[in-house]
């Protein structure tokens, strides 16, 4: 379905498939004059991000003809699909991730479906890094609004990112069932938050903020 003003373009794949689509270019195409505007801020179920390249650069929205052209490639990733440039045939190529979600709660099965209601925290926000491999990585995001919307994400390497719903649905048992409260030592926090979250073996960065419904609060930052 179109929407107008908001499209995502294939061409923009180029930033990242390279010679391929130059190739293409050259062959069958049109020049066109474009702006980029920097100004234009993205969000995914209602957290902000920036699509970059490798090398850390930002890659900002394109205006054309007063429609908003994205990159497709950041964009398919963020909504779970894969997207590819096959040569050969000159296609740009979208396709449905399938499986389960790579993830594992504490007890090593499936995550399933667990009531929200039954989460003590408004907010959970846990970031765990080893600078020393760089396959270790685990960004949690989770808080309900005052409106009672609840934004979450998931992000560990070598996982697909999970967002909304599906955040919700992984993170529900393993917050359920984390015990900690704002009174415990922070080694006993650390403990528990990285046993829930199967975190194995030592850690750089361990930054956490939560925040109880009932008042009280958690927030701590170790960088060895």
């Amino acid at each position: 379905m179109k929407k107008r003003g908001l499209v995502l373009v294939v061409f923009v794949l180029g930033v990242f498939l390279g010679a391929g689509i130059l190739g293409l270019a050259q062959s069958n195409s049109i020049t066109i004059s474009a702006f980029i505007n920097r100004d234009i801020k993205m969000t995914w179920d209602g957290i902000s991000f920036e699509a970059r390249e490798d090398d850390g650069r930002v890659l900002s929205p394109i205006i054309y003809e007063g429609r908003t052209y994205l990159p497709a490639k950041y964009i398919a990733d963020k909504a779970g699909v894969n997207v590819n440039w096959n040569e050969a045939t000159k296609t740009v190529e979208f396709s449905s991730r399938r499986g389960d979600i790579p993830y594992l709660d504490s007890s090593g099965g499936s995550s399933s479906q667990t009531s929200t209601n039954e989460i003590p925290f408004r907010k959970f926000d846990l970031e765990i890094e080893d600078d020393d491999d760089d396959d270790k990585e685990l960004d949690i995001e989770y808080e309900v609004h005052s409106s009672g919307n609840i934004t979450a994400k998931v992000e560990r390497e070598n996982h697909r990112t999970l967002y909304g719903q599906d955040a919700i649905n992984y993170l529900s048992p393993i917050l359920k069932n984390l015990n900690i409260n704002s009174s415990m030592p922070r080694q006993e926090i650390i403990d528990k938050v990285m046993s829930s979250f199967s975190w194995r073996g030592p850690y750089e960065e361990f930054e956490i903020e939560v925040i109880f419904f009932e008042g009280s609060s958690i927030k701590f930052e170790i960088d060895k």
